[in-house]
């Protein structure tokens, strides 16, 4: 039996307020407002998480003043995958506010807050706000008339509690395997970086950095400057844009000055590192391809860390030491590491497959759940387990529909 819309189920339906960083006339009172960014893209509140100090009306505070069992909704954000994720208001968040590009709904009594979460967190709600949504700005912004009108395929509040109490255990499951598996995959990446420092001596060496490679601060290319071309454009964090014309050669290695410290880029071709970057103006003769690796070997981090004002200086890292190494034992170290990076990178794509598998299986189990399609009272916990193991081998899930 269906309800209709889900605007029949909602006892209330309003935007929240976001008010001014500092005190003015008629903001008098200090609120704690949480922001969209708060939430993860499936609808999870995002550990450690802080809601902001912000100052609204009196009437604003006590109008966006949240309940447990509220359902908020991502309207507008500048990334297309956050737009319509939804989030389950807790206790620990009772009574704080929420920002304006949120909507909270409250269900009427009878309906299960938790069913209502699910629901607009499934590929129904996605498949509404994408046929029915419109944009100015290539972003489908929601409104609060648009999420009301996402189908509401579950009518009995007890149906909707025995799909939500369900999909809270099942997904719960599924969300531990892929916190996981991304915790290995950060072990993984940690395990090649302990080899690096390991094989380079950074800890007992005696060489300076600076005796391998000279660097230098990268070029300012304002976007109004940069011309259409396939010189890649390579920023703190990796590459960033295009250009066409280098402003270094290649090969080029290049770390983040400020912003992504620690990041180091390799690059066969020319290529223009931007000012936030240091790179390797002088090899000095040794490989390259090693100057790469030393750098991901020295602690840059922590040297950042040192100075007033966060940063990494050319100097610093210069004095930075490393074991003795002639050029002969530099490549039989590059041959070394490459090896183990693609070894450890084979290992991160497998864990990142199983974690994109495990997602389309959450989305489609909740799918199906929250639609009715899947009949939840029937279903054994073994059979779940099976669905699992098969989906982590890549096999369809018996419990759900072909």
């Amino acid at each position: 039996m269906s309800a209709g819309r889900v605007r029949f189920a909602l006892a209330r339906s309003d935007a929240g307020a976001w008010g001014s960083d500092n005190p003015e006339p008629g903001l008098l009172t200090t609120a704690t407002v949480w922001r969209s960014t708060d939430i993860d893209a499936s609808g999870a509140w995002i550990d450690g998480s802080e809601p902001a100090e912000r100052y609204l009306t009196p009437h604003d505070a006590r109008g966006s003043a949240l309940s447990c069992g509220d359902v908020l909704v991502t309207k507008a954000s500048g990334s297309p995958r956050h737009i319509g994720k939804a989030a389950l208001v807790d206790s620990c968040r009772e009574g704080h506010g929420f920002s304006n590009f949120m909507q909270r709904l409250t269900v009427v009594p009878g309906q299960s807050p938790a069913y209502l979460w699910h629901l607009l967190n499934s590929l129904v709600a996605r498949a509404h706000y994408a046929q029915f949504a419109t944009t100015t700005t290539g972003l489908k912004n929601l409104n609060g008339g648009l999420i009301g009108g996402v189908p509401l395929p579950v009518a009995s509040g007890l149906h909707q509690t025995a799909i939500a109490n369900f999909l809270d255990r099942e997904c719960a499951l599924i969300d531990r395997l892929v916190d996981e598996f991304a915790r290995t995959r950060e072990l993984t990446q940690d395990w090649l970086r302990s080899r690096i420092v390991e094989v380079l001596d950074t800890f007992n060496g005696d060489v300076p950095f600076g005796r391998y490679a000279t660097l230098h601060r990268g070029f300012d290319l304002p976007a109004e400057d940069r011309f259409a071309g396939d010189v890649v454009v390579v920023g703190s964090g990796g590459q960033t844009g295009l250009h066409n014309v280098p402003a270094a050669p290649g090969p080029a290695v290049v770390t983040g000055r400020y912003g992504s410290i620690g990041v180091v880029t390799w690059s066969e071709a020319p290529c223009w590192p931007l000012n936030t970057t240091l790179w390797v103006s002088d090899f000095k003769q040794s490989d390259p391809r090693f100057v790469y690796w030393a750098l991901q070997g020295l602690p840059l981090r922590q040297e950042a860390s040192k100075a007033a004002i966060p940063g990494l200086h050319r100097a610093d890292i210069h004095r930075l030491p490393l074991g003795s190494f002639t050029v002969t034992e530099q490549r039989a170290i590059v041959k070394s590491l490459d090896a183990l990076a693609r070894e450890t990178q084979g290992v991160r794509d497998e864990l990142e497959h199983q974690q994109s598998l495990l997602a389309e299986y959450r989305d489609a189990l909740i799918t199906e759940a929250v639609t009715g399609q899947l009949d939840v009272s029937s279903l054994s916990e073994s059979q779940m387990i099976e669905s699992l193991d098969a989906v982590r081998e890549g096999e369809p899930p018996e419990v759900l529909a072909r």
